[in-house]
């Protein structure tokens, strides 16, 4: 069994919200960059997803698209000097609590948009390494189109359990796709790192163990490479260094022990590998911008 499939069996996947994206020619919803991915899912419509870097998806009736966490962009139907409306500006909560979003007032394109949390144990996101939006047309057989329905029906209901039963349909979803884009042609660069038996190794044994004494040397010892190869393989996979991933993971560890804990953050840095509260506390502050006392106290 691959890392992947390790990481699709434990994956723990949240609905973090969903909402009725309505927009009207000539006008443009506007997306902030989130830091977990983003789903377009078209009802009515050809819209376009523009993305700072010139990219642009068109995303048309049942097409399901997944866009990359930390990638700001705006949803419109075509053209451009277009009205653009951050999706924060013109937000209500429906009755079914979800929200709509809406650019301009009698809409052209309608999409449902939500933001969800894949990861493993709360450290490694199954999209983290995600470089490009992926666009699935769907036809009305789909499963992944039957499961991700199912799931907007649930939503659109809500009763008894709907939170368990929306996260377990759309963990459905994710694995239905990833089993559909690792039976492509080609392997994907994103999962390269996931497939890859050696890089795998390493991956697990970080995440096994993220206090652990991990070196350059040691992990390319445990994929059985040089370090030269190893680094220039690992970076290629996973767009850092070997070193940059077991502190990323650290401090995603160190995160959700504060978000689920009362540990001292003392404690906390210990067991996520750090030497000192202080050194700790001076990474934790430079990747999420808030020093661990203040990110426990704004989980509540």
């Amino acid at each position: 069994m691959s890392l992947l499939d390790d990481l699709l069996a434990s994956l723990d996947v949240e609905v973090r919200t969903f909402s009725v994206c309505k927009v009207e020619n000539g006008w443009a919803l506007g997306l902030d960059a989130d830091p977990v991915p983003v789903i377009h899912y078209g009802l009515k419509g050809s819209g376009i997803a523009r993305f700072p870097d010139g990219l642009a998806v068109t995303i048309e009736p049942h097409d399901f698209a997944l866009v990359p966490p930390r990638q700001p962009h705006r949803v419109d139907t075509a053209g451009d000097n277009l009205n653009v409306v951050p999706a924060t500006e013109n937000c209500a909560v429906l009755a079914d609590g979800m929200l709509e979003l809406r650019a301009g007032s009698e809409p052209d394109l309608v999409m449902v948009c939500g933001k969800i949390d894949a990861t493993y144990a709360g450290t490694l996101g199954l999209f983290d390494h995600l470089g490009h939006p992926i666009v699935v047309r769907l036809r009305r057989s789909d499963p992944l189109r039957q499961a991700f329905e199912a799931m907007l029906d649930e939503l659109a209901s809500p009763t008894l359990g709907t939170r368990a039963l929306a996260d377990a349909l759309l963990k459905q979803c994710l694995v239905l796709l990833v089993r559909r884009i690792a039976r492509g042609e080609r392997e994907p660069a994103w999962l390269a790192g996931l497939i890859d038996s050696r890089l795998a190794a390493v991956v697990t044994t970080i995440l096994e163990n993220p206090a652990g004494d991990h070196t350059l040397r040691s992990l390319a010892e445990r994929a059985g490479m040089s370090r030269s190869g190893f680094a220039l393989r690992f970076a290629v996979a996973f767009g850092t260094t070997p070193m940059e991933f077991v502190k990323r993971i650290r401090l995603r560890y160190g995160a959700r022990l504060l978000r689920t804990t009362d540990l001292p953050v003392a404690m906390i840095a210990n067991k996520v590998g750090y030497a000192s509260r202080t050194h700790f506390s001076r990474a934790f502050r430079d990747s999420y911008d808030a020093d661990p006392q203040s990110f426990r106290s704004s989980r509540d």
